[in-house]
């Protein structure tokens, strides 16, 4: 069951599910509270999430000891890894002098988990971190000590071909060689098809590289990640609208930015509409209800009338996640539907900064305005107004 749980926790994380992820981890914890890969689960879930304050606390409960009981080397580097990347996080927090001296030190601990176990992996970030500190010889020879370790002989599986491919990747870009990083990306792709979590740390790394050494960061598109949506728009019935016509330009839209990610709520009309097209492309649906789902479908699906409460049920049924906030509000109160949109919207912004990649709105919407606090002319202007495109 324990084992079981643990891979839960790591294909949420695989998929970018961060606070599902630790969630999840939190509620095994609760059983195991001394398992401490569970606790570098949780720990890894946070500080994926760019919580870096509450990750560290949470790995300061790791008992180190159990890990020496265990006898596993592997997850003593993870561990030690983690440590330094949280001190990598705050570095990159700062700027001007403190930034190279906290980046030293995230080197240093990093090179410190590389001597005692010899993985590429803590080698190269060794190197990066060197690079953000200005030590520009240092970064040099740990990149060129991560790219042979890389580079050698037996990748055991999937998981250990990507990584050392992107830190090959890494690795050249430290080294003046762009060609040999793309060159490294593409051969990382097809491993990590369909693991956004890889990608997205990758991505990250490689971006900050090419920010401090002034190169394009246009090599990164060998790695895409799917854009997320936050979706809006009006209640109508059948009656109202060509559906069919509807479902075209719901499905040309989702095309266009190349949404993998949904973020929405589940009304009669638009919610539902998109919800059924983002679910028929085999995208991710995260849905996320202002009040319990028995109180939502009363007012918010059985209005509709027609087939509304059967579609409503079997989008939920195959969403990824569902949320739905606990207490009840008054009938219609416009303040909980704008609480859940902007909920909504909020959670695919984070996502898609966790990703590396971009939010979009998608608002099904006549232009009008009138429709009030969480209204779709509401939604599409706090969305413009934060710089999204819509």
């Amino acid at each position: 069951m324990k084992a079981n749980g643990r891979a839960e926790v790591q294909d949420l994380l695989t998929r970018g599910e961060l606070l599902a992820a630790y969630d999840r981890a939190s509620a095994l914890l609760e059983q195991e509270p001394d398992d401490p890969s569970l606790r570098y689960l949780a720990a890894l879930a946070l500080a994926r999430a760019g919580a870096v304050r509450p990750a560290g606390a949470e790995l300061s409960r790791l008992n180190l000891d159990r890990v020496a009981e265990l006898g596993s080397p592997r997850l003593a580097e993870d561990v030690g890894a983690l440590r330094a990347r949280l001190v990598k996080d705050r570095a990159l927090g700062h700027s001007g002098t403190r930034r190279l001296e906290v980046a030293a030190e995230a080197s240093v601990l990093y090179e410190e988990v590389f001597r005692a176990h010899g993985g590429y992996f803590a080698c190269i970030n060794a190197a990066t971190m060197a690079a953000v500190a200005g030590q520009g010889e240092r970064s040099v020879r740990l990149a060129a000590e991560a790219l042979e370790l890389a580079a050698a002989d037996g990748a055991a599986d999937t998981e250990d071909r990507y990584w050392r491919a992107a830190s090959r990747a890494e690795a050249s870009l430290l080294l003046g060689d762009p060609a040999g990083a793309a060159r490294a990306l593409t051969e990382a792709a097809a491993p990590s098809e369909g693991t956004t979590a890889w990608r997205a740390t990758t991505r990250r790394q490689l971006r900050l590289i090419c920010r401090e050494m002034g190169v394009d960061d246009a090599l990164l598109e060998a790695l895409p990640v799917p854009a997320v949506v936050h979706y809006a728009g009006h209640r109508f019935t059948e009656a109202d609208e060509d559906l069919e016509a509807l479902r075209g330009k719901v499905d040309a839209a989702l095309e266009s930015v190349g949404a993998g990610i949904a973020f929405g709520s589940l009304a009669y009309g638009a919610d539902i509409v998109v919800a059924e097209q983002v679910l028929a492309r085999g995208a991710q649906l995260h849905v996320i209800l202002p009040c319990p789902a028995d109180q939502f479908v009363a007012w918010s699906v059985v209005p509709g009338g027609g087939d509304w409460v059967d579609r409503f049920e079997r989008c939920l049924e195959a969403a990824t996640t569902v949320w739905s906030d606990p207490s009840y509000a008054p009938v219609e109160d416009a303040v909980m539907y704008g609480y859940g949109s902007q909920l909504a919207m909020g959670h695919a912004v984070m996502h898609a900064e966790a990703l590396t990649g971009r939010a979009f709105q998608l608002a099904l919407w006549d232009g009008e305005g009138g429709d009030g606090p969480g209204g779709t002319a509401d939604m599409v202007a706090r969305a413009r107004a934060g710089g999204a495109r819509v």
